[in-house]
């Protein structure tokens, strides 16, 4: 059985390429191959990037928080180029886009740091750090705007840009639900100068599908990435499905619309309401069916492609770790000094366990080689070789989900 009839996003495209002798490349990407091999076989993490990546601005967001084809497909295979579980090989991206001295594990890091806010921030989780950065770069002008995440459905966020301090600090606090934070670059297209100088704060995943759309430019693509001067990167070991989240409570008798604030530390996952009362507080095992099922496939816990990664492991409680990596992020952690209170970190052995942890789950669930090596692409073929007959396989994705593509050929 060859590949091609392997492929269970073959529809009338491939039919009418049969019919009239005339072969399709297998590897020539539509968003309908996209869906069947990321979206709905359950494998997408909803970063947003096929969102933020495609020219003709043709994905959108479904009900059910995911890509969905909102108008016709060009079949320039960008989305799935830049999908961190796709076609996108980021271990070999690690490898281009790193340069020095890189730890194998956590990748470049020139300076660490256990740090806090001078202020208090309401509702910012361990030491406030990330918000104390960007909203004291907006203060002096150093950036524009923020993209970020902040709290918005029930035991959930939205993404949102930010232009203001006040607006950082309303959006403070920890989502643990994937927001489609790149699919807010797609909403900046034509709102933004070419002047303009814009921040992201987003997960391991978001910023390596970033840094392949800055590196590699589609040229008809005029989604502002190239204006993303700095990135912060947040630890993250998992996001849930928004959905399934929600059910998870519900059947603990916990209301959904009750949970205005929810936890992850020290392995347990707790909700709380709006007092800080706990509603529920358990294993974060417990909820590993909400998990985004992508997630576990993703070796990089530290965000290694960000300019400063943050988070909590590492450090005393009420402290935020800070990994600095870059130029931009040495200037911007230099910048925004009078807003901290910050000591060197003399010892990152606990972030590099936990980085490991991460490594190891991902090479046992990918599919596919993990190899820094090998080309930066998966072609859509490697990926059936590896995929295909496995719990990961690819599906065929649900009408609505490619309608337009359908109809339209």
């Amino acid at each position: 059985m060859t590949v091609a009839t392997q492929d269970p996003s073959r529809d009338v495209r491939d039919r009418i390429a049969d019919a009239s002798n005339t072969a399709d490349y297998v590897d020539k990407i539509w968003f309908h191959k996209t869906a069947a091999a990321v979206i709905d076989a359950d494998r997408c993490v909803q970063c947003g990037a096929c969102v933020a990546a495609c020219p003709s601005n043709s994905i959108g967001v479904a009900e059910d928080l995911r890509p969905t084809l909102i108008r016709m497909c060009t079949g320039c295979s960008f989305c799935w180029d830049v999908c961190p579980v796709g076609g996108l090989r980021v271990e070999r991206l690690w490898r281009l886009a790193e340069s020095g001295a890189t730890d194998p594990t956590i990748g470049k890091v020139t300076a660490s740091y256990a740090a806090k806010a001078r202020r208090d921030v309401p509702d910012a989780q361990d030491g406030g750090v990330a918000t104390a950065i960007l909203a004291r770069l907006l203060e002096d002008g150093f950036i524009d705007g923020v993209i970020l995440s902040r709290k918005g459905p029930p035991a959930g966020g939205v993404a949102m840009v930010a232009r203001t301090a006040s607006e950082v600090v309303e959006g403070a606090g920890s989502v643990y639900n994937s927001v489609m934070t790149l699919a807010a670059l797609s909403g900046l297209r034509g709102k933004v100068g070419p002047t303009e100088r814009l921040a992201l704060v987003g997960t391991p995943c978001q910023i390596s599908a970033l840094r392949a759309m800055q590196r590699y430019p589609w040229p008809y693509c005029d989604t502002p990435a190239d204006q993303v001067v700095l990135t912060i990167g947040l630890f993250c070991t998992r996001s849930f499905d928004l959905p399934r989240l929600q059910v998870m409570f519900a059947r603990r008798g916990v209301d959904p619309a009750a949970v205005a604030r929810i936890d992850v530390s020290e392995g347990d996952l707790t909700a709380f309401d709006g007092d800080g009362g706990v509603l529920v507080r358990e294993s974060v095992h417990g909820f590993d069916d909400a998990a985004l099922g992508g997630c576990a496939e993703c070796a990089d816990s530290t965000a290694r492609l960000a300019d400063i990664s943050l988070g909590s492991i590492g450090s005393a409680a009420g402290l935020t770790t800070a990994l600095i990596r870059t130029r931009a992020g040495a200037e911007a952690w230099e910048r925004a000094q009078p807003a901290l209170s910050s000591a060197a970190l003399d010892d990152s052995a606990a972030v590099r366990k936990f980085a490991r942890g991460k490594r190891r789950r991902a090479l046992a669930t990918l599919k596919r080689p993990f190899d820094a090596e090998k080309r930066l692409l998966v072609t859509y073929s490697e990926h059936l070789a590896a995929y295909s007959g496995t719990d990961r396989a690819p599906v065929t994705p649900p009408g609505y989900r490619s309608h337009h593509y359908l109809i339209s050929c």
